[in-house]
């Protein structure tokens, strides 16, 4: 009893010290460790202190220590494979998380992010379908699940998971995303404009988003919307190639042949010989 009072004196000092010097904390640690060298929870606690200063590896050499003295406490496990999983060690980070015993839902959630890391995208939407079907109530599951439902182009399956999650969780910006893009992907023009319109303040869309609403736009009678976004992605990033060729499309779409001209006269300008050939524009200008 009295040893086991000792190493919680130990903790304890280190956890209050670290709030205010993390490095002496490890230096209380590292101390304890040299007379106590078979106590799992100092190596736990001194991982710990370098995993919140965010350096992985360090945190990944005194976990690793701790689970050759205690092998499969679940705690340090789940721990260690995060670690694992920050540093893109994908493979470790699925070993820690199988050793766990028994269904941890954020365990089976990191898994199957290194699992889709690693191009096993099937095997990580039949983790997250078994998370859904336990009663796992997490945004995250919902979305990453969807997103893995489109890469595969199981979209109708993306559309029907949004619609349930949306009336089980209630709405957010990144559902409308990712539905607006299902449905765009399913040729459904006007309710992929509904959606992408209420994601426009999700703040991690990238450059498809601006090209799928832009031609959704156009798709809708919304032309002249659809030209000024167009235009605003590629004053934003003149390289950006794609949106040349969207633009070029809409103008054409709609018989305005002198502005896609013009815009193929930028493309050879700015581009060159770098850009394919853009005479299936120009054949019936």
């Amino acid at each position: 009893m009295e040893y086991l009072e000792k190493i919680d004196e130990i903790l304890h000092r280190a956890r209050i010290e670290s709030s205010s010097n993390w490095i002496k904390a490890t230096q209380i640690l590292f101390d304890a460790i040299e007379m106590h060298s078979n106590e799992y929870r100092l190596y736990v606690a001194l991982a710990d202190i370098y995993v919140n200063q965010k350096s992985f590896q360090k945190g990944i050499c005194y976990y690793e220590q701790a689970v050759k003295l205690i092998k499969n406490d679940i705690g340090v496990l789940f721990k260690l494979g995060h670690c694992y999983l920050n540093v893109k060690e994908y493979e470790k980070a699925i070993d820690c998380y199988d050793r766990i015993s028994f269904i941890i839902p954020e365990a089976t959630f990191n898994k199957s992010i290194a699992l889709c890391k690693l191009g096993r995208s099937d095997e990580a939407v039949i983790n997250l379908e078994g998370l859904i079907k336990q009663g796992d109530k997490n945004w995250a599951v919902y979305l990453l699940l969807a997103k893995l439902y489109i890469e595969l182009e199981r979209v109708s399956e993306a559309i029907d998971l949004l619609n349930e999650s949306e009336k089980k969780l209630g709405e957010q910006t990144e559902l409308n995303y990712l539905r607006g893009i299902a449905y765009y992907r399913y040729d459904k023009p006007l309710q992929a404009y509904v959606d992408l319109k209420k994601a426009e303040d999700f703040p991690n869309k990238d450059k498809l988003y601006h090209r799928m609403y832009a031609i959704t736009n156009d798709k809708i009678g919304k032309t002249e919307e659809a030209i000024n976004i167009l235009k605003d992605v590629i004053e934003d990033d003149p390289s950006f190639i794609a949106a040349y060729y969207d633009l070029i499309s809409v103008y054409k779409n709609n018989k305005l042949y002198d502005e896609a001209r013009e815009v193929i006269k930028t493309l050879k300008k700015r581009f060159g010989l770098l850009i394919s050939d853009t005479s299936f524009f120009v054949k019936d200008l």
